[in-house]
């Protein structure tokens, strides 16, 4: 692991490079924070007084993109637009079958990195990138799903992960923040574009991303998978389009498997989602939709993934904690599912990260990471020549 001098002195070159690219934004609004602020979560109050206008979403969000994103964002939070193929940032690559090590589970790790941590620096916002991809070389999830990612961050994430991972980013966000899945091109081969559906009830540039793969078993056959990810509508006020935005997430899963011949669908992403809410969405389909941290026994060490009471990042009194971060799947008759160690990650504070005199964690989120026992079912072989046709 590189020293923190050597952190100083990369994210300096990378951040004058950025801000001369920014120059000829300069104008009365440069008068805004830098580097973006972040509102805390409203777990406790939740009245529509405190909920943010679309303003205060760009405000929130305000980064190295600039501040154009303002009028894109009242356009996409009106117009529910499907884009296919990757964003500007995407470099994925599409690869033979024939070239994927085999697996018998499938590694899945989901991650907010709180890219609009508004108590961060550029050496703590590289020194907390630098702790999640460190996390994610040792232990080497096959897919990885990316919520509250920046240019910044983005960055480096690029430059410790490509010898390992492609990368497939929301296209064309409309705020300068988004999200991505990173995908360990010698476990899955991706078939297909990136989709990007933006949903059509956000204010704050929302989108489900989704990617269509396969994976090779130990056991010999082929699974068509089926992966997506969504930063769902934050805080209380905004209960409503978010059971919506899941409410197309499922269908989105169940589509995959259905239509698409996927035999396994897997969503999961910084959901902002409570219980009830939950339940509205899933009305009486509840059966097909599985929740990955339930199905995996519930263990309470791994409930709260948003906890204020072990993650002081944000500094928030009254220490609420939530399961933001979920995970589903649903899959095909002819495949088994079991869901294995649920767990979550990130609850270290980062070695090389200080501001003012303390240590801080990867993010205000603990990622949570599992895995999926896959096994193809044994299709039933009929006999047709019955014995008993003699007596005929």
């Amino acid at each position: 692991m590189s020293t923190l001098e050597d952190i100083r002195k990369a994210r300096h070159e990378l951040w004058l490079r950025q801000k001369a690219a920014a120059a000829p934004a300069d104008d009365a609004d440069d008068a805004a924070p830098k580097g973006g602020r972040k509102r805390p979560r409203d777990d406790i109050g939740g009245t529509d007084e405190s909920a943010p206008s679309e303003g205060e979403v760009v405000r929130m969000a305000d980064g190295p993109r600039g501040r154009s994103a303002a009028a894109a964002a009242t356009t996409a939070a009106t117009k529910r637009v499907r884009v296919e193929g990757g964003g500007s940032a995407s470099s994925g690559r599409q690869h033979p079958q024939s070239d994927l090590s085999p697996i018998s589970r499938l590694k899945i790790l989901s991650w907010n990195v709180d890219g609009l941590d508004q108590h961060s620096d550029e050496i703590d916002m590289t020194a907390r990138t630098m702790t999640v991809a460190s996390h994610i070389v040792d232990e080497r999830p096959h897919v990885v799903l990316l919520q509250e990612l920046i240019d910044f961050n983005l960055t480096w994430l690029r430059r410790l992960l490509s010898e390992f991972y492609d990368f497939y980013v929301q296209s064309s966000p409309p705020l300068p923040y988004f999200v991505g899945i990173l995908i360990d091109r010698s476990a899955v081969a991706i078939r297909g574009p990136l989709i990007t559906d933006n949903f059509a009830t956000t204010k704050m540039g929302r989108a489900l991303v989704s990617l269509n793969g396969e994976v090779r078993l130990t056991t010999g056959g082929r699974v068509k998978v089926h992966i997506a990810t969504a930063h769902l509508e934050s805080t209380k006020a905004f209960a409503r389009p978010r059971v919506e935005q899941l409410k197309e997430s499922f269908s989105d899963m169940r589509r995959s498997v259905a239509q698409n011949g996927s035999c396994l669908a897997v969503f999961g992403g910084d959901l902002n989602i409570r219980d009830e809410e939950v339940r509205q969405a899933l009305s009486d389909e509840r059966a097909d939709i599985i929740d990955v941290w339930e199905a995996s026994g519930r263990a309470k060490e791994s409930e709260f993934t948003w906890d204020m009471r072990k993650n002081d990042n944000l500094g928030i009194k009254g220490k609420p904690k939530a399961r933001f971060d979920r995970a589903y799947l649903t899959n095909a008759k002819d495949v088994r599912i079991s869901p294995q160690s649920f767990r979550l990650t990130g609850t270290e504070r980062c070695d090389m990260d200080e501001v003012k005199g303390k240590k801080r964690f990867p993010s205000d989120h603990f990622g949570i990471q599992f895995e999926l026992k896959v096994e193809l079912r044994k299709k039933e072989v009929i006999d047709l020549n019955d014995d008993d046709d003699d007596d005929d």
